[in-house]
């Protein structure tokens, strides 16, 4: 069982605190090593988006749309993009021998990053004599988020419409650990871990933020996808195999659906348990930019649930409001960490 330390309050009620484990030198280069083999497997990744995509319309002889029609049709090119998903098993990129040993170098590079993830957090856990995630603070917190994270690029990887889309997920892996790194060095922030109602709020922040990172990142790459039908860049240099719009849209309701589920169970958690502690945190905790920086979170992800009811919101608005959301998300982990505890 982990290490828990009891405090007695004033009113004679003890609670349970689990003891924190300090950062040392070798965790903090194995987190970046972590960061580095994701940045690596993305820089091998990237030019295989390129030279597959000359390949493939090469060999299946898509004629190349004209980039004012596409222009003036937004809805043409979102059927066009749709219909531009090609076999990946009929390109002749598949048979290039230098594009196979391309091809295994990321997925060596992710495994070795998500194992070093893996590999911290159990060390960790190891120094703390516990038996579970040593979520204790935004260290631990952003391994754990990474190592979530990697598991969805293994989810891309298996689904061909999707597969584009796992490469641009890798560098927001290794600048979430690098983040999380960072506010570890900056500014210590305990979580006690040990309160069920502080668990159950972590997990769901944890899980809602992988739900919202790749959202951003699906966002991101709708954004560029749009962009190359809109210029009509098939064919060129720098012309990517992207993902479908379509497949980029409906993986992005279904992300956020879940994520703006979570970010509730944390909202309703977190009010709680500032309620609770209200007489220590002050009468206008409520004003404190933790809380308006995760109100404002939740009413940018609000109208992405009704997308389908909600025209207006669909393509480029609502790719703009999950990355705008995402970034608020950034603020309020920065606003957590540099708030003070009473």
């Amino acid at each position: 069982m982990a290490p828990v330390v009891r405090m007695k309050l004033a009113g004679g009620r003890r609670i349970r605190m689990v003891r924190h484990v300090p950062v040392d030198l070798p965790q903090c280069w194995a987190l970046t090593g972590s960061a580095a083999c994701f940045l690596a497997a993305f820089f091998a990744d990237l030019p295989l988006l390129r030279r597959t995509a000359a390949s493939e319309r090469a060999d299946a002889g898509v004629p190349e749309p004209a980039g004012v029609s596409a222009e003036r049709n937004p809805a043409a090119a979102f059927n066009t993009a749709s219909a531009s998903a090609i076999p990946p098993s009929a390109s002749p990129a598949r048979r290039d021998p230098r594009d196979r040993r391309a091809r295994r170098i990321a997925p060596v590079l992710v495994l070795a990053g998500g194992a070093l993830a893996a590999a911290l957090l159990a060390w960790r856990a190891g120094q703390a004599a516990a038996l579970t995630l040593p979520l204790s603070d935004y260290f631990d917190a952003f391994a754990l988020l990474a190592a979530l994270l990697a598991a969805t690029w293994g989810y891309f990887q298996w689904t061909n419409h999707l597969r584009g889309l796992g490469v641009f997920l890798l560098p927001m892996i290794a600048g979430l650990e690098l983040f999380g790194l960072a506010l570890s060095l900056a500014g210590y922030k305990f979580f006690n871990a040990a309160n069920p109602w502080i668990a159950v709020h972590i997990a769901s922040v944890l899980l809602g933020s992988a739900c919202f990172a790749a959202g951003c990142v699906g966002g991101a790459v709708y954004l560029l996808a749009d962009r190359q039908l809109r210029r009509g860049q098939f064919g060129e240099r720098g012309f990517l195999r992207l993902p479908p719009l379509a497949s980029l849209e409906k993986f992005n309701q279904h992300a956020i659906l879940l994520g703006f589920a979570l970010l509730t169970l944390a909202v309703i958690t977190g009010l709680l348990l500032q309620m609770a502690s209200a007489h220590t945190l002050g009468p206008d905790w409520f004003l404190t930019p933790k809380v308006i920086l995760t109100t404002l979170t939740w009413l940018i992800y609000a109208p992405l649930l009704h997308v389908r009811l909600a025209p207006a919101f669909r393509g480029q608005r609502a790719a703009w409001l999950s990355i705008i959301g995402f970034l608020l998300l950034i603020g309020v982990f920065i606003s957590v960490n540099f708030m003070p505890a009473h």
